[in-house]
């Protein structure tokens, strides 16, 4: 099946994709700040506006784990529905045994939240300016667990949350393209609830450079770059330097789901979502 990528239109006074206009209506903005996605839209095979999204603005109800910053969504309503197929096709086989339970958005409520928005903003167009033109906006899976999740929606990433393990591609917050969550589902734990979660983010990328695996590099290699890729034909992992990681991500989605780690009397020849991440089957 082919596959779209999440890509949404900005319009004058959005704030971010996916949003609605009862959220944006309170929102102070700076109309020549929320048109850096809009350079991007020629190949966009679905694109969605804040008419379309009316329903989440509406719902208050939220899962009792996550705090008062995020805004559940539900069945029906066409984010929710956008989100929640874009990450099963993504998943491949494992699409099978994955069950969305809920999806939040990121309300930018507070006062703080709003500056950090607004901040991104602010270098996406920097970022379109220094690019001639293509901020190179894209979307991004970030794995963790509940309290990590609430912990970035609330403060941002903090140095702890530096992906620098064996110095796999250097010191940074790596995520996984909008089309391939797998990388960011295998390093997932499940919580109390037998849920693990997954933050759908917005990234500036700019111009991306290719990483090496085994690579120290913590920062851009010149002030021709921007951020890191580990392919540039066909990425799996957006690295995001620590310089920039609370400028250039902005987290707006975070969903749940559950997955069977294993069954039952289940026979030695089926496998079930543990096996097939461990395995790399995915197609």
């Amino acid at each position: 099946m082919e596959y779209t990528p999440i890509q949404v239109r900005n319009t004058n006074g959005i704030t971010h994709g996916f949003t609605s206009d009862n959220t944006t209506k309170n929102s102070s903005q700076n109309p020549t700040t929320t048109n850096y996605a809009s350079r991007h839209s020629h190949d966009q095979e679905s694109v969605i506006s804040d008419s379309e999204s009316s329903s989440s603005g509406a719902s208050s109800g939220q899962l009792p784990s996550f705090n008062d910053g995020l805004v559940r969504l539900f069945e029906g309503d066409r984010v929710h529905d956008l989100i929640k197929r874009r990450f099963v096709s993504g998943l491949g086989l494992l699409g099978k045994q994955a069950t969305v339970v809920a999806i939040h958005r990121n309300s930018y409520s507070g006062v703080l939240e709003q500056a950090r928005m607004q901040s991104f903003q602010i270098f996406a167009k920097a970022m379109e300016n220094k690019c001639g033109g293509d901020a190179n906006v894209k979307f991004g899976w970030y794995g963790g667990t509940r309290d990590e999740i609430c912990e970035i929606v609330k403060h941002g990433f903090s140095a702890r949350m530096l992906d620098n393990s064996n110095g796999l591609y250097g010191c940074g917050i790596y995520l996984s393209p909008d089309d391939s969550p797998v990388e960011c589902v295998k390093k997932l734990s499940v919580d109390k609830d037998g849920l693990r979660h997954l933050l759908l983010c917005r990234l500036i990328l700019g111009k991306s450079e290719v990483v090496h695996p085994g690579s120290d590099q913590c920062h851009p290699s010149s002030e021709e770059f921007d951020s890191g890729i580990d392919n540039l034909s066909s990425p799996k992992k957006y690295i995001l330097w620590s310089t920039h990681m609370n400028t250039h991500i902005l987290p707006e989605f975070v969903i749940s789901f559950r997955a069977p780690s294993r069954l039952k009397g289940r026979s030695s020849t089926t496998l079930v979502f543990d096996d097939v991440l461990r395995l790399g089957i995915v197609s």
